[in-house]
């Protein structure tokens, strides 16, 4: 009996006890799998705790290291260091990164912890641009602690330091685009995405929402290729509840309408669920997820992603010479395949986006490839747009505006062999005659680039004797009707360390100071950027002045403090500097200035204009090379250099960008129309103008041909200007045929951003 009466006692203890344990391993396990965040802790370099080293300084980006948020970096030099105080860290390994200039080398800085060395910041790739580093190293927290960077002392380069990070999701490499760092939490995991590249991860966005007692981890997250067109995610979730469940999954693209998927969880247990998703349009945009149970939102968040662009439109040119009967529009399409065929397309030419048409075309049921031709052989100088509409499934799917210049050619330079250069005043001249130099660097010298309008080439040598190649390209000048400047200083075999070889230069100068193309020795390329002394140019010049009386010689400098070390040594005094797209042509003034006060009048002045783009940046616009070009020309530069028609990616330049290629036609073209007003002995003289000097600047100059006034906005806004000029009327050139009535000596024009204007005043 007492065993009977004892086993029911026994029995519902043990169930008392096995509940107990169930709960408690219930709990245990939701511990253990408590729901999962992420901490990114950004820190601005310049918000140091401590530093120590004379050399440390806060310095904004030049516009070559191009940091287009102008944030500010900190510089370091020596033994410097600069502590940071990380309070309130969590539990965990947090990942650190530097973001810095990518030097090529020796700009080295180590992390250290508390005092102990984590690991020296290093970069993908190397290049004059702030760049995330790899990791650095791992750090341990949680609570306050000291992180420093230490310079090390024998660096070539300062680093230059902008942003730390820290991060608790592992594997992530933070994109080297620029922005505004916030610090922030997140419950969502990185989202891992395929690319033609390769796997990217990207970081969520800030705003993710996590409804309390969710008890639901969004473990992982995939996508892509995305594109226009169908797509799928893969998603992996984890029931932190010891309870059945259905959950609800939503996606969305940008504007696009969403997809949703219902799914079973069973206790603990860990899915992976495919969820469609769909992109209607190309472009930057935001793939937002939601996870539901019974309509109440347990999880949202999304990340930036973007959209490539499934259609590529051209135009043949960007320029073409007034008659041309037709210009040639395609498309090419980079998407599955069944997107290009629910297309159509919409194709416009007018004089402008709301002008009516001057000509259309409808092309249904596009194929991988579209192309159509629009008859432009009527229309007169001046600019219009393409506008082309590509629907998908009758909505609108991508637009693509883009200009069309139509513009009167003038006759190419009559070549003639080189028998004296030499500067007089404030001008080039060459066989007696005053030279406007239209220079283009790292180009061949062939027919195509003297048909594009240039009249000089840089003619360099490749190692380990350039000569016999300088050789070549200068035939190559003579050949096709172009001249060449002689670059001194592209290797070793004139250049040694921080002086020339005399030798070597001399050899040089004897062999081709007779040769029918060179029109001027180029003797050195920023020499005050790679500190060769004033005393070592002047040297080395007044040999090749020596030897050869009958050329010029030429200097190109790269430092504004630096301006006027070296013209002892420059027939030809030089700059480069390269502001576009994050400081506008105007960011040239720092230089004219220096130019206006010390030089102007007095020698030849010249500029190295920007046809090239820093890695991760766009290349200039052509409304941005004319602009930059005019702003010269009114503080009376009479040479210019386009750099470059060359450079090996990832950097941008001109082979690459057919646009801005087809625009140096037409630019160059305008440039030998005004060569005389532009050489004319006579200056620019500054015209008053309703608005300031730092957006607006206009200049007048009587010529043998009359008075022509250039007008340039340098703003990204239109402006409406009133200038006080002679005269009655000023008719427009290289634009639409009008005339704009001047009354009582005043003439108000409008300008379109970055606009300029050449007025024939009568």
């Amino acid at each position: 009996m007492s065993v009977r009466l004892l086993n029911p006692t026994v029995r519902r203890g043990r169930g008392i006890f096995r509940s107990s344990m169930l709960a408690l391993m219930l709990l245990a396990f939701q511990l253990r799998t408590a729901l999962a965040s992420y901490e990114y802790r950004y820190v601005e370099a310049e918000n140091y705790s401590a530093t120590e080293g004379s050399g440390l300084r806060e310095e904004g980006f030049t516009s070559w290291m191009r940091h287009p948020s102008h944030g500010k970096v900190m510089v370091t030099f020596g033994n410097a260091f600069l502590e940071y105080d990380l309070k309130d860290l969590g539990e965990g390994t947090y990942h650190v990164f530097v973001r810095g200039l990518a030097w090529a080398s020796g700009a080295d800085v180590d992390i250290l912890w508390d005092g102990k060395k984590v690991g020296r910041a290093s970069y993908q790739a190397p290049g004059t641009a702030l760049k995330w580093s790899r990791e650095v190293g791992v750090v341990q927290g949680p609570g306050d602690h000291k992180l420093r960077i230490a310079n090390e002392p024998k660096n070539i380069q300062a680093p230059y330091l902008d942003v730390l990070l820290l991060t608790t999701q592992e594997g992530y490499q933070p994109s080297d685009s620029d922005q505004d760092f916030e610090s922030y939490i997140t419950p969502l995991p990185l989202l891992r995405l395929k690319t033609p590249k390769g796997e990217e991860t990207v970081s969520p966005e800030p705003e993710a929402k996590v409804a309390e007692g969710a008890s639901l981890d969004l473990l992982t997250v995939q996508a892509g290729p995305l594109t226009v067109g169908n797509d799928s995610l893969l998603l992996s979730l984890r029931n932190l509840k010891m309870a059945d469940r259905r959950i609800e999954l939503s996606a969305r693209l940008g504007e696009t309408y969403g997809s949703e998927k219902t799914v079973d969880l069973p206790p603990g247990a860990i899915r992976q669920i495919e969820l469609p998703c769909e992109a209607a349009s190309p472009g930057r945009q935001s793939l937002k997820l939601r996870l539901a149970e019974g309509g109440r939102s347990l999880l949202e968040g999304s990340y930036p992603v973007s959209i490539p662009n499934p259609v590529s439109v051209s135009l043949d040119e960007y320029a073409y010479p007034v008659g041309t009967k037709e210009a040639r529009w395609k498309a090419a399409f980079f998407c599955s395949p069944e997107v290009p065929k629910e297309t159509s397309v919409s194709i416009t030419l007018a004089r402008s986006e709301r002008a009516t048409p001057l000509d259309q075309k409808k092309l249904a049921g596009a194929l991988p490839a579209n192309e159509t031709r629009l008859q432009i052989g009527n229309l007169p100088v001046g600019r219009y747009s393409v506008n082309a509409r590509i629907f998908r499934r009758g909505k609108l799917m991508v637009e693509d505006t883009r200009d069309l210049l139509l513009f009167r050619p003038s006759p190419l330079d009559t070549w003639e062999p080189v028998k004296r250069t030499e500067a007089r005043g404030d001008t080039l001249f060459m066989n007696g005659k005053p030279f406007l130099g239209r220079e283009l660097f790292h180009a061949p010298p062939d027919e195509k680039t003297r048909n594009q309008g240039f009249n000089l080439v840089q003619c360099a040598g490749s190692d380990p004797d350039p000569r016999d190649s300088i050789q070549e390209h200068l035939d190559s000048c003579a050949k096709v009707g172009l001249w060449g400047t002689v670059a001194l200083f592209n290797n070793r075999y004139f250049l040694a360390g921080d002086h020339f070889d005399l030798d070597h230069l001399r050899e040089a100068i004897q062999r081709f100071k007779d040769h029918p193309a060179v029109f001027a020795w180029d003797l050195i390329d920023e020499p005050d950027g790679a500190d060769i002394s004033p005393e070592r140019v002047a040297e080395a010049a007044r040999l090749i002045r020596e030897l050869d009386p009958n050329h010029l010689v030429w200097v190109n400098l790269c430092r504004p403090d630096r301006a006027m070390d070296y013209l002892e040594s420059q027939d030809l005094w030089s700059f480069d500097f390269y502001p576009l797209p994050s400081l506008g042509p105007f960011a040239y003034m720092q230089w004219l200035k220096i130019s206006d006060e010390k030089l102007r009048g007095k020698r030849p002045i010249g500029s190295c204009l920007q046809t090239y783009a820093y890695e991760g940046s766009r290349m200039p616009m052509p409304d941005e090379l004319r602009n930059s070009c005019y702003l010269h020309m009114i503080h009376g530069y009479k040479w210019l250099g386009f750099y470059s028609y060359f450079d090996p990616e990832p950097s941008g330049c001109l082979s690459r960008d057919p646009v801005l290629w087809s625009f140096t036609k037409a630019l160059n073209s305008e440039l030998r129309e005004l060569a005389s007003v532009i050489l004319d002995p006579s200056p620019f003289a500054a015209v008053e103008a309703s608005a300031g000097a730092d957006v607006f600047q206009a200049a007048v100059k009587q010529g043998k041909g009359g008075r022509c006034l250039i007008a340039i906005n340098g703003s990204a806004k239109p402006l409406r200007v009133k200038m006080t000029v002679p005269g009655t009327n000023a008719k427009v050139l290289f634009e639409e045929d009008r005339t704009v009535k001047i009354k009582d000596g005043t003439l108000v024009d409008d300008f379109e951003p970055l606009a300029v204007h050449v007025y024939s005043l009568r």
